[in-house]
């Protein structure tokens, strides 16, 4: 992580390929705060994997659009492997509602329901206000408790699990990326 980006870094090597996977706010004007570090990031990248936004593909999207715009502008590939779909949205939606009425049992069941309710989607924003502070300074979002791992498994956990399983799949399947962001 640089001293100026406030989000986490991880570089890792997956079958002869560097990975670089960058946390990220998805709001624009977090692009702009930091547009000259990801466009160093993918100056130096052969290729780029972003996530698909709910509701669209990442070229409709004013965060996802900006970094494919650069790649884009620098003739470098752009892969995505994110499985917003609606049947696995509605499953979580579904998990989060049925999480919401074991909660209101109080009894037993009811820890149950909080742990479904925090691993959907309507609970991670939940998740997300109890384990993060805003930077007055920056403006930027920051983890400043765990736990948050603990509180979930829904959606968001298929999903990186999905993208998990497509990084790997480009750094053994594609050739002539030695890099990806």
């Amino acid at each position: 992580m640089t001293q100026d980006y406030p989000c986490s870094t991880l570089e890792e090597k997956i079958n002869s390929t560097d990975v670089s996977i960058i946390g990220v706010a998805h709001v624009k004007e977090f692009f702009k705060r930091h547009e000259n570090f990801f466009y160093d990031k993918i100056s130096c990248s052969d290729a780029i994997m972003l996530e698909q936004p709910v509701g669209g593909e990442f070229y409709d999207s004013k965060f996802f659009g900006e970094l494919g715009m650069i790649a884009h502008k620098q003739k470098k590939r752009v892969y995505q492997a994110d499985p917003v779909n609606t049947p696995s949205f509605c499953t979580d939606f579904m998990q989060g509602g049925l999480g919401f009425i074991l909660i209101s049992s109080f009894d037993v069941q009811a820890a149950l329901g909080l742990y479904l309710f925090l691993g959907s989607i309507p609970g991670s924003g939940i998740r997300y206000w109890l384990t993060t502070e805003k930077n007055d300074a920056t403006g930027d979002f920051t983890k400043i408790k765990n736990g948050y791992e603990f509180l979930m498994y829904g959606d968001t956990d298929y999903r990186n699990l999905m993208i998990a399983h497509g990084i790997e799949k480009i750094c053994t399947e594609t050739k002539n990326i030695k890099k990806l962001a």
